[in-house]
């Protein structure tokens, strides 16, 4: 757990600054296009494999390559109509008054830390991220996932 934390540590400063560089250029759901981007190159940065998911959502993976358990973060990072608020869009007003900004910060800085940590070396399954853009789309994608993979079968006529 040392380890960890000395990780968090280290990656504490680049997860402030993406946070803060998402609340300072909201966009609103489903066009979260540069917000997508910021978090892209954290992965790629970090050798995090993600897949596009939810139109402009990720859902990064850190595998043990042993069989377990799936653990998932979910973090938004969708903006919401605002008006008067200092960091509001002109082209949407969009402005991040709910902290989903920051949501992707601490999901951001838990994932690079587990990663560069080697937690995932002494542990089994998976850890995914998905960083979307409202609760509707999280519900949804970890709806799918769940009865993709055979875990918590869920029936047809919950998924409306």
């Amino acid at each position: 757990m040392q380890k960890v934390h000395e990780e968090l540590e280290r990656i504490l400063p680049k997860a402030i600054a993406l946070a803060e560089d998402i609340f300072k250029n909201p966009e609103l759901g489903y066009k979260e296009f540069r917000s997508r981007e910021k978090v892209e190159e954290a992965l790629k940065d970090a050798e995090i494999p993600f897949t596009e998911v939810a139109y402009t959502g990720l859902m990064a993976t850190l595998d043990s390559g042993k069989e377990g358990p799936c653990i998932g973060l979910v973090a938004e990072f969708d903006a919401v109509p605002v008006l008067g608020h200092p960091y509001a869009s002109s082209d949407q007003n969009a402005a991040h008054a709910c902290g989903h900004y920051a949501q992707t910060g601490v999901m951001l800085a838990v994932f690079l830390a587990l990663k560069e940590a080697g937690v995932m070396e002494r542990l089994t399954g998976k850890g995914e991220a998905l960083s979307l853009q409202r609760k509707n789309s999280a519900t949804w994608i970890i709806e799918e996932i769940s009865s993709e993979r055979g875990r918590f079968p869920i029936p047809p006529a919950s998924r409306k």
